[in-house]
């Protein structure tokens, strides 16, 4: 269900944040802005269903080192770069680690949510795996 996905915007630039963040709650999510990886971090909860939504270029730290550092956790969310500086070898590393897509800005609305639409579904769907594997292991 949509209005209960939580989508993360992680931009450093305010007004590509805010953008993003309109469209999406046009689209009827819920949608938090963040200008930089740390502050996503610093805030991130795994219980919360939903996905990321990230620049893959940015100061301090990239996309592709939050992708990393989302992957320490317990339960990493599906993640969807956006870039208006990526090449192809950036490319490759974010989709061999698991990003759901990477787009070029400026992006296509229709294509952003079309995406976005996906790794919820993929959230949903990871979710359910692991609640399946938790209740498995409890059980043993």
């Amino acid at each position: 269900m949509i209005s209960q996905a939580l989508i993360h915007v992680v931009d450093d630039d305010p007004l590509i944040g805010l953008a993003l963040a309109a469209l999406l709650r046009s689209a009827g999510y819920t949608a938090r802005r963040f200008t930089s990886p740390s502050a996503f971090l610093a805030a991130f909860d795994a219980q919360v269903p939903g996905c990321v939504v990230s620049d893959l270029v940015m100061p301090q730290m990239s996309g592709l080192e939050l992708q990393i550092a989302l992957a320490a956790h317990d339960y990493a969310p599906p993640i969807v770069f956006l870039t208006g500086q990526g090449d192809i070898k950036s490319t490759a590393q974010a989709m061999k680690a698991g990003a759901v897509d990477v787009l070029c800005k400026p992006v296509q609305p229709e294509e952003l949510l079309a995406v976005v639409r996906e790794a919820v579904a993929k959230d949903a769907e990871l979710r359910g795996c692991t609640i399946g594997r938790r209740a498995v292991r409890d059980v043993g």
